[in-house]
């Protein structure tokens, strides 16, 4: 009785090499599909994300006025001091 054991005919060490070389290339092979699929995804998602970018940066400034302006008053009420945050 020898103290190696066998798979298939092959030692064990064989038969795991083996396994992980194929591993490796399945693993390849789904990682390149799975990046193609994801360049198309991420791709969309800059093209949202700057559509978004630019409809805040062109959006109604009077809108944004009178948000700054409630914004200071709030920022301002209930301060422990008497200085404005936003003189």
């Amino acid at each position: 009785m020898t103290d190696r054991q066998e798979v298939d005919g092959h030692s064990l060490e064989e038969t795991v090499a083996a396994d992980k070389g194929t591993d490796v290339e399945v693993k390849a092979n789904f990682e390149h599909a799975q990046t193609r699929e994801d360049r198309d995804v991420q791709s969309q998602k800059k093209r949202a994300l700057i559509q978004l970018l630019r409809s805040w940066r062109n959006g109604d400034e009077q809108e944004q006025r009178s948000t700054w302006e409630y914004l200071k008053q709030a920022l301002d009420e209930d301060r422990l001091s008497d200085r404005k945050l936003f003189p």
